[in-house]
């Protein structure tokens, strides 16, 4: 299985350019490490993660741009080039499946078209028997009991 998900922050406006005659996006992703390093600083892996299908880049061209957050849903790809000094370069690309808002910078008016997603709040602790009918006999075997 080639899936990846990554979740950080654009290091550039997404870009987009004409490749085969289709519109291909590509954008930079910094990803923070979970450690500091040896001077006390959090160090970032870069990806670079492309996209062909229109509407999407329709999409993360409207709602994305430097510093927001992002979630990347995608797979691996490789392949390898020519450089102009005729020695051979290699790539390491994520190809997008799915994208999604991620926590971060939301600048202007893009703040505003962020799906709301719903917050459940909770005054109790849940009632670990809730659900359990009282009349059937096996609540008394139940550990909890």
């Amino acid at each position: 299985m080639n899936k990846i998900i990554i979740s950080g922050n654009l290091g550039a406006d997404p870009e987009v350019r004409e490749f085969n005659g289709k519109q291909q996006l590509t954008m930079n992703v910094a990803v923070r490490r979970s450690y500091k390093n040896k001077d006390g600083q959090y160090e970032s892996d870069w990806f670079r993660v492309v996209d062909f299908m229109d509407s999407r880049i329709k999409f993360i061209t409207e709602h994305f741009h430097k510093g927001d957050g992002i979630i990347v849903e995608g797979h691996v790809q490789t392949g390898s080039y020519t450089k102009q000094d005729g020695t051979k370069g290699y790539s390491f690309d994520v190809m997008v499946n799915n994208v999604e808002f991620g926590p971060g910078k939301r600048s202007g008016s893009d703040a505003q078209t962020t799906p709301n997603r719903p917050v459940t709040t909770t005054s109790a602790a849940p009632d670990p028997q809730a659900g359990i009918p009282t009349d059937s006999g096996y609540e008394s075997t139940l550990p909890w009991s």
